[in-house]
């Protein structure tokens, strides 16, 4: 397959993750640019879906970049946010890789991570670069994204998640 457009590098991504994902498909945006959408089980509860999306980003200024944003949680009830927000504020000091953002107008969660890649790279070495991203985003997934659901769900306050957060990573303050 010749790669001359992003569509073509999210196709060659799209054929890499899809053993791994329930579906995976390269859609257009509204604006026209295309994407990567993945559909799996989310790490932290194996009867929930998460939903990651792939796109990159060129600008003259710099390297060409390519955005993972994945979606944890929607709609979560409006009298959560303030338990959401501290977990997420808490949470963004012990990821790994992007970080974690409450969406206050649709009540969701997503994680976030941007990766520049250098022109040189092979096709290879960014659809590796883009699994590997995933994979540490996944880790903080796991443990982050399952104290939030079990605050949605309503088995753990969200001041016990922000401590059993700043036990199981050593609290930075």
């Amino acid at each position: 397959m010749e790669i001359n457009t992003p569509a073509d590098y999210l196709e060659v991504m799209r054929q890499a993750l899809e053993p791994g994902v329930k579906a995976a498909s390269v859609e257009t945006d509204d604006d026209g640019e295309p994407k990567l959408i993945c559909v799996t089980n989310a790490p932290f509860d194996e009867n929930s879906e998460i939903t990651y999306m792939i796109w990159p980003e060129e600008d003259e200024d710099t390297l060409p970049m390519f955005n993972i944003v994945i979606m944890l949680f929607d709609g979560i009830d409006a009298s959560l946010s303030d338990d959401i927000r501290a977990i997420i504020g808490r949470a963004n000091l012990y990821v790994m890789t992007g970080g974690f953002s409450f969406i206050r107008a649709t009540s969701s969660v997503v994680s976030s991570h941007s990766f520049y890649f250098d022109t040189e790279m092979t096709l290879g070495d960014v659809t590796l670069a883009a699994a590997k991203s995933l994979e540490i985003m996944e880790s903080d997934i796991f443990v982050i994204g399952g104290l939030l659901a079990k605050v949605i769900n309503g088995e753990m306050t969200g001041s016990e998640a922000v401590a059993s957060l700043s036990e199981s990573f050593g609290d930075k303050e």
